[in-house]
């Protein structure tokens, strides 16, 4: 497990470190891998055959069941995490800086997590329209760019400052306790204003993500691999149907 910095000094350690909170981060990591595990394996007992509407279901149960408790202790594991810093993290709620990222590294199965919880809502279907639009954005400047550097054009997108369809107008996430691990990584050790597009290579600029470790990321590509091998039927498409009723072509 280490903690990655986005300049070269990385974030100061707390030079009061003990080996008891040492192994609190290693217990509450190894607790969120059996969790993860449970997932998988339940996820295997369902038939990867999505051919009727029983399995859908079945899926959604267990993830309704899982998803929370595992969110709750990936964020335990954040504070344990937080904890052997020196100095303050200076992220605090409204700031919303970091949510103009192309997120491009989140789960399916936080996806599909996501996905049915916001088809519950009423804005379900223009808020995929704008998701649509936003990966439009990203496809488009990367079929402008000559040849493929995903950090550069990560970046040069972050730099147009697109604010995410999750953002509310008082510059809160709407979807808070669902938001992928993506999003519960990054934090910042300097003013927050040096999170925002550009001013992200500015030398004061202290932010960085708090990684997992390798067995960690082993299990949940794992559960990734399991998603990739699905044959889905129609129910995981209504909410483009839905756009493309309200939109047409657009969409």
């Amino acid at each position: 497990m280490k903690i990655e910095s986005s300049n070269d000094e990385g974030p100061p350690v707390s030079p009061g470190l003990t080996l008891k909170s040492l192994q609190k981060v290693v217990d509450c990591e190894e607790k969120l891998v059996q969790n993860l595990n449970q997932l998988l394996d339940q996820l295997k007992s369902i038939s990867p055959k999505f051919s009727d509407l029983e399995q859908y279901p079945q899926m959604m149960g267990v993830l309704n069941q899982s998803m929370p408790i595992i969110y709750s202790i990936y964020d335990d594991f954040i504070k344990l995490k937080l904890t052997e810093l020196q100095d303050p993290v200076l992220c605090k709620k409204t700031c919303s800086a970091c949510c103009s990222h192309f997120v491009a590294s989140v789960e399916p199965f936080e996806l599909i997590f996501i996905d049915y919880q916001l088809k519950k809502t009423e804005g379900y279907s223009n808020l995929i329209y704008q998701l649509s639009l936003r990966h439009k954005q990203y496809s488009d400047l990367v079929y402008a760019t000559e040849g493929y550097d995903e950090d550069k054009l990560l970046f040069e997108y972050y730099k147009k400052e697109i604010a995410c369809p999750y953002l509310t107008a008082e510059q809160n996430c709407s979807i808070y306790e669902q938001r992928p691990m993506p999003c519960r990584m990054f934090f910042s050790l300097s003013n927050p204003n040096l999170c925002k597009g550009a001013l992200t290579i500015h030398p004061d600029n202290k932010n960085f993500i708090i990684e997992l470790s390798d067995e960690t990321e082993l299990v949940i590509s794992q559960l990734s691999e399991w998603f990739g091998e699905l044959e889905l039927s129609n129910l995981f498409f209504i909410g483009m149907l839905k756009v493309n009723e309200l939109f047409g072509s657009q969409a």
